[in-house]
């Protein structure tokens, strides 16, 4: 797990993959822009980072070990609504396109995503956050 860097303006964002060097590439990619990244290989950490904190951003992998990304992003609406949340999938499912609609979810990625799509996406959402 990364710690955040102690910088008020900038946006909050937790991170979630369970492929470490994918989860790597993004908080690198992410970084870029913004200091204040949290990361989490698991999706029971994850949760628990959700339940001690309060994020701007929740970027997740739907299939993760100990809790789906699905779960984390309602888990996630249900405690701060105003979190902006991108999904991220290997396995394209249509039932996911549901969740979507009814979770607000800001985007749906499909891997292999590159980081400037990813970077665009996350820039797109905290714009709708803060628009």
């Amino acid at each position: 797990m990364q710690e955040p860097e102690s910088e008020s303006a900038s946006p909050r964002i937790l991170v979630v993959d369970d492929e470490p060097q994918l989860l790597k590439l993004m908080v690198r990619a992410l970084s870029r822009d913004y200091s204040g990244i949290q990361s989490s290989g698991h999706g029971l950490e994850a949760r628990d980072l959700l339940e001690q904190n309060h994020y701007d951003l929740l970027l997740s992998d739907i299939d993760l070990p100990g809790c789906s990304g699905i779960d984390l992003m309602f888990f996630c609406k249900s405690r701060h609504p105003d979190t902006e949340v991108i999904l991220i999938t290997g396995k394209p499912d249509h039932n996911h396109a549901a969740d979507k609609v009814m979770a607000n979810v800001s985007a749906y990625l499909h891997k292999p995503v590159t980081m400037q799509e990813l970077r665009d996406q996350v820039r797109k959402a905290l714009e709708k956050r803060n628009g």
